[in-house]
């Protein structure tokens, strides 16, 4: 009988490209879009964009309409391995978080708030988490003095080493 010890060790990097971008619109009408450059080669990174741009806004992600791989829009990253979501979903959060703090300026003061009073959840927008007194996100929009409200997110640095923001 042979006796020993046993040991195994497995590493998985975690791959971030800082050269990658979405922009994030929202129309006048209330539709959201997110674009970039990035493809999807079947990791579902329109799935994600979608579902972080939504849960920033408080929309459905079925709501959101990711359009992605075209070079006129913000560069993505290479798709491929474990680096794509990564690093593209944090610029589609900041993106979406800039959106979001623009349209709250604008709507605030006609709800009665300050913008930091205000709530984006469940496709509406919710003034001091009073939902008896929630507009829907599209009645917000018509707000707008615009057509659309744009930002662009980037992917900045690691959370709580000097990458500051959202994203």
């Amino acid at each position: 009988i042979k006796r020993g010890v046993g040991f195994a060790q497995g590493v998985w990097y975690r791959l971030t490209n800082f050269d990658s971008a979405c922009e994030v619109r929202v129309w006048r009408d209330g539709a959201v879009e997110v674009l970039s450059a990035v493809q999807d080669i079947g990791g579902g990174i329109r799935t994600a964009l979608a579902q972080v741009v939504a849960e920033e806004l408080g929309v459905r992600a079925e709501d959101v309409s990711v359009r992605i791989g075209d070079t006129h829009f913000p560069p993505g990253t290479s798709s491929g391995g474990s680096s794509t979501t990564g690093s593209m979903t944090p610029a589609a959060r900041s993106a979406a978080w800039q959106v979001k703090r623009k349209l709250a300026a604008i709507v605030a003061p006609l709800l009665g708030c300050q913008p930091a009073e205000l709530t984006f959840a469940g496709g509406g927008v919710i003034p001091k988490g009073d939902v008896s007194k929630a507009i829907p996100l599209t009645q917000a929009c018509k707000k707008l003095p615009t057509g659309e409200l744009v930002a662009r997110g980037e992917r900045a640095g690691e959370y709580g080493q000097g990458g500051g923001g959202r994203g």
